[in-house]
């Protein structure tokens, strides 16, 4: 807004001289080229500059604040004004002027309520009809008389102004043709991010957070881990842009932090908690009160990344009693999506979890938008409108779903993992299957859905795919709908999810020429690179454990022969050893051959003699994540170094380092020429580095 008020002064001016209204706008621009660069850009909020200004060429550089009956700006017009500078200002070299007056002889972007619009009297502009608008909905509308035109933001409240502003700018972001009169109200009346209270303060950047929460309508915050003297002042910069703060009690309660807010009763799991991807509602709501249904924003949580958004339509649908969804039940009250502590922390340098938080608003606001419009919008204003990037952003996020249900939670099974999202974990599994038959015996739960719907659940016969495991224990051998048993689709399953996932960073690696090209910002490259490059990491450790998980406990083997066989691979503690020593995992699956080795020295080595034919070959190192230390790793060629790396500290249980699935990564180098006999070592000091296998094969791009 700063930069706006600054400006005011030469509006003043063309307020009083309109009939050379043109010189003066020319005036205002040149005394405010550097007020106009925008701040840092912040998710999706970057406003680059349209492949297509002329589109935008006659923009007006005049915005107009109508203010209450006195003429004063609410804050969240402020905050709105602001909005547009720092877009328009940017994109199409617009809004030089703040005007707190309405005059038909300026072209402006004007900003109002009902009320105020109606005191502007703009009724005297051809094509202006007044209309009434709910307090959370707004109008954008395009007005011409002769040479002079106008846009009109006008919201039921001012927050429905800042939201009304967020969309324009939107829409220029994404080079959309502006129509000429655009209506919107959200569906949702409270639709709310949760986060945790940690160390003294929220995780991330309040302000910007803030203005990613507003940009997609979001009005609400629910903050869990404090009283409500902390929540104070957070509530104060929330409210600057139409956001009400809420403190989450250990009840799961919501009670209201500051003016404006109210009691909204308690919060419930949206989707059912054993089987959180399925799409399938959670029975309690419409019973017992005011509920406000929580669906996780990052149930992968930072490693493998997912977009639930279709996931999250499919349970609003869910028939719930009395008769009516779960929309139904919660379009008073609202919905939360929940971040949980890790996630929050890198909301603002993660683009993935920011695309589910965009998801998220827009669905709180449209349910019935679609997955791939919103993905549009999102990868278009945060990776620009050349299609050589955005779409391939839009299909790796839209393709993240399929990827992560085949490989965590297929055909509805329950996940194997933690709060955060983390896993595999392995020592879970033996509830979810025995030598009979996998799967959840939970008929019993499906009886508080409608009668119709229940006895849909209730019959293995008649259940759709992915909710059978979610409430039936089934035979190996019984028939999906595909025509496959369940074991071969499970064993499938996994494997397609792990191709998905290496899919998604081979084509995100086809737009590094781009960035040799200057077309794209290398550092934001790097950042997607990295997080696909781990999705994929994650998604082979995945197939592994849960495949050979269901030969070890079924008997059953995979029709193709892939399950189990790892013929260039060499276990560390089968490798020549320097003071490392093997350790045994509580379940199988935790490790590859079920074991592990770690150092017991300030520095240990394992290595091996390389038998194969002379050739350039791709070295995989397994090895693990502490909880207690960070260890560094060493891969050497015939006692020459070739790769440095370490190993990551994360939370634990503090008691003795054992092998998990969780804990479980790998180390890739590509472009090694071996040949027979040559020695291949890997040292591992600081912790224990705890070594798992080296696997040696070709390189795809040498053969």
């Amino acid at each position: 807004m700063q930069r706006l008020v600054q400006r005011g002064r030469v509006a003043a001016v063309c307020v009083a001289w309109l009939m050379a209204a043109t010189s003066c706008l020319s005036q205002a621009a040149q005394t405010s080229v550097q007020a106009s660069l925008p701040s840092a850009p912040v998710g999706w909020l970057r406003y680059a500059i349209p492949p297509d200004p002329p589109r935008y060429h006659d923009m007006p550089h005049a915005v107009v604040v109508l203010g209450d009956a006195a003429g004063q700006p609410a804050l969240e017009e402020t905050e709105a004004a602001d909005e547009l500078d720092r877009g328009l200002g940017h994109m199409v070299a617009g809004t030089d002027m703040l005007l707190h007056r309405f005059d038909p002889r300026v072209d402006a972007i004007v900003l109002g309520t009902t009320d105020a619009v109606h005191r502007a009297r703009l009724g005297r502009l051809p094509g202006w009809t007044e209309k009434a608008l709910p307090e959370e909905g707004f109008r954008i509308v395009h007005l011409r008389r002769g040479i002079r035109h106008w846009w009109i933001l006008q919201g039921g409240s001012p927050r429905a102004e800042l939201w009304a502003a967020y969309r324009f700018a939107a829409l220029v972001a994404a080079d959309q043709q502006l129509p000429d009169e655009l209506v919107e109200s959200p569906k949702i009346a409270n639709r709310i991010l949760g986060m945790d209270w940690q160390s003294g303060r929220l995780a991330g950047e309040v302000r910007e957070t803030a203005r990613l929460m507003a940009s997609v309508g979001l009005n609400g915050l629910s903050v869990r881990g404090t009283d409500d003297r902390a929540l104070e002042p957070l509530a104060r910069t929330m409210r600057s842009f139409g956001i009400h703060v809420w403190a989450e009690t250990a009840a799961r309660e919501l009670m209201p932090i500051g003016r404006g807010a109210s009691e909204l009763g308690v919060v419930r799991e949206a989707v059912v908690p054993w089987s959180p991807m399925s799409g399938l509602g959670s029975p309690e709501f419409g019973r017992g009160g005011a509920q406000v249904a929580e669906f996780p924003l990052a149930p992968g949580g930072v490693r493998m990344p997912v977009l639930p958004m279709e996931s999250w339509q499919q349970a609003l649908q869910t028939p719930e009693r009395p008769a009516g969804t779960l929309l139904d039940a919660v379009a008073g009250t609202g919905v939360v999506g929940r971040l949980e502590p890790g996630a929050a922390d890198v909301l603002l340098a993660n683009p993935l979890l920011q695309a589910n938080l965009y998801a998220f608003g827009r669905m709180a606001w449209a349910p019935s938008l679609t997955p791939e419009r919103a993905m549009d919008e999102w990868a278009r204003q945060t990776w620009g409108n050349d299609a050589r990037v955005f779409a391939v952003a839009k299909s790796v996020v839209l393709e993240s779903a399929a990827a992560y249900v085949a490989l965590v939670s297929p055909f509805g099974l329950t996940p194997l993992v933690n709060a955060a999202g983390d896993g595999p974990r392995m020592t879970d599994a033996a509830a979810l299957a025995d030598g009979r038959g996998i799967g959840a015996e939970r008929e019993g739960a499906v009886k508080g859905y409608p009668e119709v719907f229940a006895a849909e659940l209730g019959d293995a016969a008649r259940v759709p795919d992915r909710w059978l495991l979610a409430v039936h224990r089934v035979p190996y051998t019984a028939t999906l709908r595909s025509g496959k048993t369940v074991a071969q689709g499970f064993y499938d399953a996994h494997f397609a999810g792990a191709s998905q996932a290496a899919n998604a960073l081979d084509a995100w690696e086809q737009t590094r020429e781009l960035v040799e090209r200057g077309l794209l910002d290398g550092e934001r490259y790097g950042v997607m690179h990295g997080l696909l490059e781990e999705a994929a990491r994650r998604a082979e450790i995945w197939r592994e454990a849960g495949t050979e998980w269901l030969l070890r406990v079924s008997g059953v083997p995979d029709a193709s022969g892939f399950v189990g066989s790892h013929p260039s691979r060499v276990e560390a503690e089968a490798m020549e050893s320097i003071r490392y020593a093997a350790r045994r995992a509580q379940v199988p699956e935790d490790a590859s051959g079920g074991s592990a080795s770690v150092c017991h020295a300030t520095e240990c080595s394992v290595s091996t003699h390389f038998r194969g034919e002379e050739n350039v070959y791709r070295v995989e190192v397994g090895y693990f994540d502490e909880t207690s230390a960070v260890s560094q790793f060493e891969l050497r060629v015939n006692g020459k170094s070739r790769a440095h790396w370490e190993n990551r500290r994360l939370a634990g249980s503090g008691g003795a380092w054992e092998p998990s699935g969780a804990l479980a990564d790998r180390f890739v180098v590509n472009g090694i020429r071996l040949k027979s006999g040559d020695v291949v070592e890997v040292r591992g000091m600081g912790g224990e580095a705890p070594l798992d296998f080296v696997e040696i094969t070709r390189d795809p791009r040498w053969n």
